[in-house]
């Protein structure tokens, strides 16, 4: 339950990111110019696909720390302490 609640929240944040990343670039296009080069940048499926698995895998590994330490303890146990 808590790896697929880190897997949750970084899934929801990086779409959200995506989200207003691909928004702000759709509304206002930004590019950098040195020496006659020109880079715009632009949003593109591939960009979001890695961001998508980046945030997933981050939040798989984010997760699996705490998940180990919470399988260690009995639940029954836990709620009479608390």
């Amino acid at each position: 339950m808590v790896l697929v609640e880190g897997v949750l929240m970084s899934t929801i944040g990086g779409c959200l990111g995506i989200l207003f990343a691909s928004l702000f670039l759709f509304y206002q296009s930004i590019s950098i110019g040195n020496e006659g080069l020109i880079l715009a940048f632009t949003p593109s499926i591939t960009v979001v696909v890695t961001g998508i698995c980046v945030s997933l895998s981050l939040g798989l590994l984010a997760g699996i720390y705490p998940a180990l330490l919470v399988g260690k303890h009995s639940i029954t146990e836990s709620l009479r302490t608390a």
